[in-house]
């Protein structure tokens, strides 16, 4: 993340969660906050993470320019950092992807998948 962007992170709940879900789940905040970087000509990003029993919800919003959201335009245009790197991420973890953007907006980007079955080892 660019030094000049603000971000902060606010975290509710468990503090570890199994190891594919938080590796996937991080590198799918790390693209959120590169397109925030490369695209938004933000100043400030939040980062919200809440564990809600059987599922976890990660938030990430930023005050920059929006953008029109055309997942038929992004695939034309050969950007697959949104469609590949965080919706089809989360899609392989069993959850879903919201996207929330408007020019001149900003952008809330909410990540939401289901939590293991607690077999796997946690990560922090």
């Amino acid at each position: 993340v660019a030094a000049d962007l603000d971000v902060q992170v606010t975290a509710v709940g468990e503090d570890k969660l199994p190891a594919t879900v938080g590796r996937e789940l991080r590198a799918a905040v790390e693209q959120a906050l590169h397109n925030v970087v490369e695209h938004a000509a933000a100043d400030h990003a939040w980062v919200f993470v809440d564990d809600e029993d059987d599922t976890v919800a990660v938030t990430v919003r930023d005050d920059g320019q929006g953008f029109v959201y055309d997942e038929q335009q992004l695939r034309a245009d050969g950007k697959y950092g949104l469609l590949r790197s965080i919706c089809g991420r989360i899609a392989e973890l069993g959850g879903t992807t919201r996207i929330e953007t408007a020019l001149g907006q900003g952008t809330e980007l909410e990540m939401r998948v289901p939590r293991s079955n607690g077999s796997e080892r946690s990560a922090s």
